[in-house]
């Protein structure tokens, strides 16, 4: 008996060779649907990754910035700070952070016997983002963290850092912001009026 392939050759082969092609066509269709979706879980992953870790390094530089400053044992001048600052685009690395996208605000406050803290002075430096400090300006009451309370006659320096972020891959999607971070430290080698700018006074 003479088999089926022999009665119909052409037939079942072409058949089986369009089952073949479509079972490939299929594969095809679904890696076209698949790789928009793996592109977006990806690229999500990086930019949520590199957003953490920009916050962790403006934390830090404000982190820094405020124990420099604390631990100085001499009067603070603007010198200082800029020198002070250089150590911003290392503390950033791989990103950048420099004049364009980062602005560090420094406060010094001192609390009164009603334990209401005042500005004694404050410089910004880096670039000028437009932020301003929640601490307050000079010579007006000082706005604390609330986990930070000063006694009579404590003293605190206060370092904010302002970074400009934009996203890398979703540009047209997520919307860019200023990340914000803020750090408190108490002078240890000096008091605060020996760190205060010449001729600045503080009560």
């Amino acid at each position: 008996m003479r088999s089926l392939s022999a009665l119909f050759p052409f037939s079942i082969r072409s058949l089986i060779r369009r089952l073949r092609h479509g079972e490939e066509g299929s594969v095809l269709m679904e890696v076209a649907l698949t790789l928009p979706l793996l592109f977006i879980i990806f690229g999500g992953c990086f930019e949520i990754s590199r957003y953490a870790l920009l916050e962790m390094k403006v934390s830090r530089a404000a982190t820094t910035m405020a124990d420099i400053v604390a631990q100085n044992n001499t009067s603070v001048t603007t010198s200082q700070i800029n020198g002070f600052i250089q150590a911003i685009p290392h503390i950033g690395a791989p990103f950048e952070m420099d004049d364009a996208n980062t602005q560090v605000i420094i406060t010094a406050v001192k609390a009164n016997q009603y334990k209401i803290s005042k500005v004694c002075w404050q410089v910004s430096v880096m670039g000028d983002l437009g932020g301003t400090s929640t601490v307050g300006t000079h010579n007006h009451t000082a706005m604390l963290p609330d986990d930070i309370e000063l006694g009579n006659g404590d003293t605190a320096i206060i370092a904010e850092v302002f970074y400009d972020y934009h996203p890398t891959l979703f540009s047209g999607f997520v919307d860019a912001r200023t990340l914000y971070n803020v750090a408190v430290y108490r002078p240890r080698l000096a008091t605060l009026e020996i760190l205060m700018p010449s001729g600045t006074t503080c009560s």
